[in-house]
């Protein structure tokens, strides 16, 4: 299983991109299993001239300013990285679709994930709230994963969504 997260940038122009800054994922042997690798790429804004609120405060930005990867090569790597697996989740609604956004804008074929899985989603309900949106930070705190890395890094975050995900269960994808 490929966990991954996204970070990116909504910007204050009226393109309508919310441009991928940094790519990170984990490979798990499945579901609640140990991490077996990671992967992690910043790529270089082009598209916004200015930060949105959420994308000034990521704590790796000037990793992404320094970068020399743009999306295309980014997502080559990732892709590549991520071989033929078949099953792939996310801590949240948002990265799928905002993966397929940043490959339309780009003129890309959009990656075809098997099985894809919101572990946001799964979490709340093994938590009986149902259609609610569990922050990964509270989530991480509920589960009692040691608060070790900075939130709102893609692969902090994709480790983190690893580590919650060792209270979910097949049944509650």
């Amino acid at each position: 299983m490929i966990i991954l997260d996204l970070e990116w940038n909504r910007g204050y122009d009226n393109k309508p991109l919310e441009e991928v800054l940094q790519i990170g994922a984990v490979r798990t042997a499945g579901l609640g299993q140990p991490i077996l690798d990671t992967f992690n790429a910043y790529i270089r804004p082009v598209v916004h001239k200015r930060f949105g609120p959420g994308a000034k405060d990521l704590p790796e930005l000037s990793a992404s300013l320094e970068s020399e990867l743009d999306f295309a090569a980014a997502l080559a790597r990732f892709l590549d990285w991520c071989g033929g697996e078949e099953e792939f989740a996310s801590g949240g609604g948002d990265d799928g679709k905002v993966l397929e956004q940043n490959c339309r804008y780009w003129g890309l074929p959009v990656p075809q994930f098997p099985r894809f899985h919101n572990l946001q989603r799964a979490f709340g309900s093994l938590l009986g709230a149902s259609g609610q949106q569990i922050a990964l930070w509270r989530a991480a705190a509920y589960c009692r994963v040691p608060d070790t890395f900075t939130f709102h890094n893609a692969l902090h975050d994709a480790v983190y969504t690893a580590a919650v995900a060792e209270w979910l269960t097949p049944e509650s994808l």
